[in-house]
């Protein structure tokens, strides 16, 4: 094809992309093939967008509770979670820590009486490495704190979790 030929294509294309942007513009500043205007609210000299929420609608958006429900502990009562360094590890946080899948999957557990010689082999994003108390996994902030013969006991960002070991 010639260089000519080439460059016809080329325009033609711009050309058909400008068109198509052009309509899409008009197609946003006019409803119904009318143009929008804006309007005065009563009693105000502010113009009012469509786009923008209205009073109304931010009390809308705040009764939502996207993010939950802020919820105080009560007097005498421990938050939810369980806070590093405010529980002593007992049977209570071993038993009920909240688990922490999104950090691995336990592959494998070398567990010792002597806390310092186990090991644990977790699973993240499709490589294992092992990890024995005190070692940061790979991709976290998560803190191996003991081994134990089916979990391990991890702080993170300063609360206990867990991570249970599924044959």
């Amino acid at each position: 094809m010639s260089k000519r030929l080439i460059d016809f294509f080329i325009l033609l294309f711009f050309l058909a992309n400008l068109t198509f942007m052009l309509s899409q513009v008009w197609r946003m500043i006019t409803v119904n093939n009318e143009p929008v205007e804006p309007h005065l609210e009563s009693g105000r000299e502010q113009v009012r967008h469509g786009v923008f929420p209205q009073e109304d609608d931010i009390e809308k958006i705040n009764d939502a509770h996207w993010f939950g429900r802020y919820q105080a502990a009560k007097s005498g009562e421990k938050a939810r979670g369980y806070k590093v360094g405010e529980w002593a590890i007992g049977a209570e946080l071993l038993a009920n820590a909240p688990e922490a899948a999104a950090l691995g999957k336990i592959t494998g557990l070398l567990f010792s009486d002597n806390a310092e010689k186990s090991l644990v082999i977790v699973e993240h994003g499709g490589k294992q490495t092992g990890y024995g108390v005190g070692d940061r996994l790979v991709g976290s902030n998560a803190v191996i704190v003991r081994i134990l013969k089916n979990k391990i006991l991890l702080d993170e960002n300063g609360y206990y979790a867990a991570l249970t070991f599924k044959e």
